[in-house]
């Protein structure tokens, strides 16, 4: 073992094993001032994942140099099966190993090969997952209150000691804690008030895609517009996208890394800037695209091993900011381009149809349980000589084409069935959205809450 010029010389009893190695101190060095065993101390530790080994010769010559003031045992006899002295301090009983095999040691991974000892053995595979965003992007001086000793994420502790030094004056916060003082801001987000919403962005769930896993939204970071999402550019210069990736940017700030401080400065000028090179990009493009650029940064943040994949070390939080950084200036010169961005617009408009025809067919595949579904009851006019209404229910993949609605999912609404379908087909023209409002709501609710949301945006 060597800090700078102090070193304990260990000989080692036998080949070190995948987690412990039994050895024995053998010596200091002159310089030593902090020598914790005495020589001859039989003592075990966790395996290091590089040995320096000295033969002999060396031994003798490191002995001559020194003089006497290396003391040092050059023979003990050693049982090599167990150790009949209790082990010092450092190490731990042989026999009182709670079950366990002799000689174990539990500790959690990081992406980075780095063993962390912990004493809890329970979901270690789980717990690793969830350090690893931590592990990367978060301060050290902020790790200490994020996990525990045993290295167990704890998002309420981290969330309440968040809002203590936000609610602090400047001079009485902690040092790590500085960026606290910008919770104000963002004081509406959910991240602050709820311990689930915190534990999704400690461990890195935002926006996932294809699980059934709960995961953060660009809509959690929303506190004032809506972010716009129309085939069509946003009149309002994509202010509630600016004002979402703002807030995001703060948070990332205050919960992992001052780095995160600036990482987003430059996209957001471009959007809301005086130039505002991006400013022909669709709303529901762009949006897709802040989208997929964010999927990817959380996702290589919390899972990718080794930098090599990726061409760029992830290894620390400054190098993070910096990654999250670069992605968003390869985004902006993307979208800055024309011949670029009307490219990856087709190719979006591309895959969404694409998903809407497979949409359309899997329902397509059973018509004549669909029929039998949709069976409607048309109202008898000839009776009172009054116009009644064509059917019971609406269409709502007719109506939501018209008013522009988007599924959870990213998919249009569309009415697969056309001139074939059951319900009726109103038209939005002459309606008030008063008027809009009351059918809508009459559906059911996932269906009604997508309504009613491009029923807010044309507002």
């Amino acid at each position: 073992f060597m800090a700078a010029a102090e070193c304990m010389f260990v000989k080692i009893h036998e080949t070190p094993q995948a987690r412990r190695t039994y050895g024995h101190c053998a010596a200091y060095s002159v310089d030593c001032a902090y020598k914790p065993l005495a020589i001859g101390d039989v003592f075990k530790f966790s395996t290091l994942g590089t040995f320096v080994v000295a033969r002999r010769q060396l031994v003798e010559s490191v002995i001559a140099s020194r003089g006497s003031d290396v003391d040092t045992v050059t023979e003990t006899n050693v049982d090599k099966r167990q150790c009949i002295r209790p082990l010092v301090e450092v190490g731990e009983l042989t026999d009182d190993t709670g079950g366990r095999l002799k000689g174990t040691s539990s500790y959690i991974l990081d992406l980075n090969g780095v063993k962390h000892s912990t004493r809890n053995k329970t979901d270690i595979a789980q717990r690793e997952r969830d350090l690893h965003m931590v592990f990367r992007a978060m301060d050290a001086e902020k790790m200490d209150y994020s996990i525990t000793t045993d290295f167990v994420l704890q998002p309420e502790v981290y969330r309440a000691m968040l809002c203590e030094q936000g609610d602090s004056q400047a001079d009485n916060r902690h040092l790590a804690f500085i960026s606290c003082g910008l919770i104000s801001r963002i004081h509406r987000l959910q991240v602050f008030r709820k311990t689930e919403k915190l534990k999704l962005l400690l461990i890195g769930s935002v926006l996932l895609e294809g699980s059934a896993e709960p995961t953060l939204t660009l809509d959690d970071f929303v506190t004032g517009e809506k972010i716009a999402c129309r085939a069509t550019t946003c009149p309002s210069n994509n202010s509630g996208l600016v004002s979402a990736l703002k807030n995001l940017q703060t948070s990332l700030q205050i919960v992992f890394s001052d780095f995160f401080g600036t990482c987003l400065d430059i996209f957001i000028e471009q959007l809301e800037g005086a130039y505002r090179p991006m400013e022909l990009v669709a709303a529901d493009f762009l949006k897709y695209s802040v989208e997929l650029t964010l999927r990817k940064f959380f996702r290589v943040i919390r899972s990718v091993k080794s930098s090599s994949i990726i061409g760029f070390s992830v290894e620390g939080p400054e190098l993070c900011a910096q990654f999250m950084t670069n992605s968003f200036d390869k985004l902006a010169s993307d979208l800055s381009s024309h011949a670029s961005m009307v490219r990856q617009d087709a190719f979006f408009r591309l895959r969404m149809a694409r998903m809407t025809d497979t949409s359309s067919a899997s329902r397509a595949e059973q018509p004549s349980q669909k029929a039998e579904k949709q069976t409607v009851k048309f109202a008898d006019t000839k009776t009172d000589g009054k116009v009644g209404p064509v059917a019971t229910k609406v269409c709502s993949g007719h109506l939501g084409k018209q008013l522009g609605a988007v599924k959870k999912d990213g998919r249009i609404y569309i009415c697969g069935y056309g001139k074939d379908c059951t319900f009726s087909h109103i038209s939005i023209e002459n309606k008030t959205d008063q008027r809009l409002t009351e059918i809508v709501t009459s559906m059911p609710s996932p269906i009604k809450q997508d309504l009613l949301k491009a029923i807010q945006s044309r507002k």
